[in-house]
């Protein structure tokens, strides 16, 4: 997962790039990761802390692939990675392939949500129509 800064629309330069050491190709995706307000879960004054890091950007994502499996339990890890994958969309300047730095591009949530539910739209075309 890689931190995507919104306010500047780019990759965080604290963010790692990638291909990994065995040759795979990640970061996958980019989120929004940079002056993320959260709940602060620990002792001191005040409720909310913002952060920044892939640490606030997983959860992003971990939201996006549960709302998928809101409108299609039966997705499975393989669908749920080939889909966010399949509708992210490119960064200002780039194009739709892999790069070192943002994955595929930035996640489309309404997109992959969108998409998981229509996987449950299938016709069985084995049986006869009546």
């Amino acid at each position: 997962m890689a931190n995507l800064d919104e306010q500047s629309r780019r990759i965080s330069i604290s963010s790692s790039q990638g291909p990994t050491r065995d040759g795979r190709e990640k970061p996958d995706l980019a989120a929004p990761g940079t002056g993320i307000v959260a709940a602060k879960g620990f002792a001191g004054p005040g409720e909310w802390i913002a952060m920044s890091g892939t640490s606030m950007a997983s959860p992003y994502v971990t939201g996006v692939v549960g709302l998928m499996l809101a409108v299609n339990r039966e997705l499975t890890g393989a669908q749920i990675t080939g889909i966010l994958k399949r509708t992210a969309n490119p960064l200002p300047g780039a194009s739709f392939d892999w790069l070192d730095d943002a994955g595929f591009g930035l996640i489309d949530g309404g997109a992959a949500i969108g998409e998981a539910a229509r996987l449950r739209n299938r016709t069985d075309i084995t049986k006869p129509l009546r």
